[in-house]
């Protein structure tokens, strides 16, 4: 856990880094990728002498590792494909900062076997059946978190802060930056808004888990471009999550309350966000902005959260009528 932190940790610093004024000197230089790589290696010599000592005692290789983190071994061996691929890959076209960097083939079989390292935890204890959710466990989706917002950090808005009065970077027409603003606010409450909705499911989880695992994310997000001032969105998103949780209790015997947490952790992330901005700075348009991300994400969690049962009760209508059992009733 500590070392799947350590790289994902480090390839934010690389990331960091690279994001920078044109023409400006890189301050990490050629040791930029040092934490990511060492973590990497590390984590794998781990993987790798644990599976040893396992075999050695009489454990089949395809049980040498726990559940989940044979495929994370298979991530690191992958990701050190990814590492050398780079390297050739900037040799034969060229370093272009920007997306160029991001989405060149190399970087995302690197981000995908990322993904694969940093979820061990959570498919070993999901494999097992595990009740109560852990620190690994919740480390280990923030991280998850994290490789996701890492990918997507084109559309975030604690990278580029397109809703805001005075744009950064300045997009023309305005309006144009201000759509791309609301587009990053809706689509990353919908990523926390997922992970925190599989921890719910899957386990029992103890008050401040979901705190820690958006905090998780909105530390390492926020360094990217130093835009600290929006930290505090994600503990008080988590610390809302945690208070329906504890208190309200969402889960399939309360359909309403599940939904209302469906609602209530994207909306909460919405407005915490444009609150954000509005004290930083000002929000770049009219009052109503304030409320439009907040109200569309919270309408749509809402109508995403109730489409299961509708369609079960639509199915089970139709089949009243037909004379046949309704198809879900193995299921209930």
């Amino acid at each position: 856990m500590l070392l799947s932190f350590g790289f994902v940790a480090g390839s934010y610093l690389a990331a960091w880094d690279s994001i920078r004024p044109l023409g400006s000197a890189s301050v990490l230089g050629p040791w930029r990728e040092a934490l990511a790589e060492a973590s990497w290696v590390a984590l794998t010599a781990l993987l790798l002498l644990t599976g040893y000592v396992n075999n050695t005692r009489g454990v089949a290789l395809n049980r040498a590792l726990p559940y989940g983190y044979l495929a994370a071994l298979a991530g690191c061996v992958i990701l050190g494909v990814g590492f050398v691929a780079q390297r050739y890959w900037v040799v034969a076209l060229g370093d272009h900062p920007g997306l160029d960097q991001l989405f060149s083939p190399p970087r995302l079989l690197e981000v995908a076997a990322a993904g694969v390292i940093v979820v061990a935890p959570l498919r070993s204890a999901l494999a097992r059946r595990q009740a109560v959710a852990s620190f690994p466990v919740l480390i280990s989706a923030g991280l998850l978190l994290s490789v996701l917002t890492f990918m997507t950090q084109f559309a975030h808005p604690a990278i580029d802060v397109l809703s805001a009065r005075h744009q950064d970077p300045v997009v023309s027409p305005r309006w144009v930056g201000q759509d791309l603003g609301v587009i990053a606010i809706c689509f990353q409450a919908l990523l926390a808004g997922q992970v925190c909705l599989v921890l719910l499911r899957s386990f029992r989880l103890p008050f401040g888990g979901l705190t820690l695992v958006l905090a998780v994310n909105g530390a390492l997000i926020s360094f990217l471009k130093f835009h600290l001032e929006y930290v505090p969105v994600y503990l008080a998103t988590g610390l809302v999550a945690d208070i329906f949780v504890h208190y309200l209790r969402p889960g399939r015997g309360q359909p309403v309350v599940f939904r209302l947490f469906c609602a209530a952790i994207p909306t909460t992330f919405a407005g915490a966000i444009l609150l954000a901005v509005q004290l930083t700075g000002g929000i770049g348009g009219t009052p109503r902005s304030l409320s439009g991300p907040s109200s569309s994400r919270a309408c749509w969690a809402g109508c995403r959260a109730m489409w299961p049962s509708l369609s079960r009760r639509a199915l089970r209508t139709r089949s009243r009528g037909l004379g046949r059992p309704a198809p879900w009733s193995a299921t209930r």
